[in-house]
């Protein structure tokens, strides 16, 4: 039983980038307010990330026999891989913040 739900969601987790991208491509050919394209721009880049880190999890765990035991491990390895990804983008942000601000020929608009 574990190893169908481990198998779908490693196939969920391929198609699941589809959806935003196809309407970003309509909202490209339509003329709609720019906060509605950024939106669900923001809401397609989130769901890649977590689309990403759950293959990934997914993918350590396909080969080894699964139990029950395992399947705390398997969220505990998508917690700490979303959080450090998370972390780490954070600290990206500030720091390019910070650098393009003090830099006269960088526009910053932040």
């Amino acid at each position: 039983m574990l190893s169908s739900c481990i198998s779908t969601l490693f196939a969920g987790a391929l198609i699941s980038a589809t959806d935003p991208v196809a309407t970003l491509s309509i909202f490209s050919d339509m003329d709609v307010p720019p906060v509605l394209y950024n939106l669900v721009f923001g809401e397609s880049v989130l769901n890649d990330a977590t689309a990403i880190v759950l293959f990934r999890t997914l993918e350590e765990f396909y080969e080894t026999p699964l139990s029950w035991g395992t399947v705390p491990l398997i969220f505990w390895r998508f917690f700490v891989i979303a959080t450090g990804s998370i972390v780490i983008g954070e600290k990206a942000y500030t720091l390019l913040k910070s650098c393009s601000c003090q830099c006269k020929w960088v526009y910053c608009h932040w």
